[in-house]
């Protein structure tokens, strides 16, 4: 009797071993899919390199692989520039992900560290270097003036409490270029933030013209009061955009002016104010 149930045992051990090495071998991964969105020459590196390591991983049990480790390895600070957008387990044995490369558009100055906080157009730190060039080609549009709190790769970038309003302001300015210019790198050089006494901002273009936003204008300013600076920048000629400033202002009855002043002329012209 106790041999039958030896036998019976024994039979049973093997088909465990036996559906353990069929099920480990059908739900081996086999391959990391991985789509990578990327176009500098950096980020194809980097791509090429994540897949190398991803491909490590093939062979393991795909039940209890991690997706976690997916994610440590685009966390580390060598890789801030890609962004996972998806990751899929593919049943039995794929793993398929999604990776696009997020593009630098402001590098702004902390005078602190002496360092450039590159953000995208969403503000999201991907980047802190030592200057202000583009992940792509030329440089990011230079911001100085703000006091940058402290912040990690990853993070929102955030400035001084009393500054928000006015960074804030910014960004919306930038905004309503990028849309209406069809990028803001091709267009603006710089903005500095005057935060002693004045909190305005000068917006240097590419030709030499200044937008000048006056605090009132970064704490109020409409939409179509920073859309009307957009058109008023566009119907320039070639040659007018080369000097002179477009000075916007919102007034203590809360509407919008923009101003325009031609040094050859010596005045400043006021046009009619612009719904606030």
């Amino acid at each position: 009797m106790r041999s039958k149930k030896f036998v019976i045992v024994y039979a049973i051990i093997i088909l465990l071993v036996v559906f353990l090495i069929t099920f480990n071998s059908v739900c081996a991964i086999r391959q990391f899919d991985v789509r990578f969105d990327v176009a500098s020459r950096q980020a194809k590196a980097q791509s090429a390199a994540i897949q190398e390591e991803l491909d490590t991983y093939l062979k393991k049990n795909f039940m209890f692989f991690d997706v976690k480790k997916i994610d440590e390895i685009f966390a580390r600070e060598e890789n801030s520039h890609l962004k996972i957008l998806s990751v899929k387990k593919n049943f039995p044995n794929r793993i398929t992900v999604h990776v696009c490369e997020m593009y630098e558009s402001y590098a702004f100055y902390d005078e602190e560290s002496e360092k450039y906080y590159v953000t995208d157009d969403a503000g999201e730190i991907i980047a802190i270097k030592d200057d202000f060039s583009n992940n792509l080609s030329g440089n990011n549009i230079k911001i100085e003036g703000f006091s940058i709190q402290p912040a990690a790769i990853g993070q929102k970038l955030t400035v001084a409490e009393k500054q928000t309003e006015y960074y804030n302001g910014v960004r919306r300015a930038l905004s309503s270029f990028e849309n209406s210019l069809d990028g803001v790198r091709t267009n603006i050089v710089s903005v500095r933030f005057n935060s002693k006494g004045m909190n305005a901002a000068f917006f240097q273009m590419q030709e030499g013209v200044v937008c000048y936003f006056l605090s009132s204008a970064l704490k109020s300013g409409s939409e179509e009061l920073f859309g009307e600076v957009c058109s008023r920048y566009r119907a320039l000629s070639d040659s007018e955009k080369t000097y002179g400033r477009i000075s916007v202002v919102v007034m203590d009855n809360g509407e919008g002016v923009v101003q325009d002043w031609d040094p050859k002329e010596g005045d400043d012209v006021f046009d009619a104010p612009i719904g606030s």
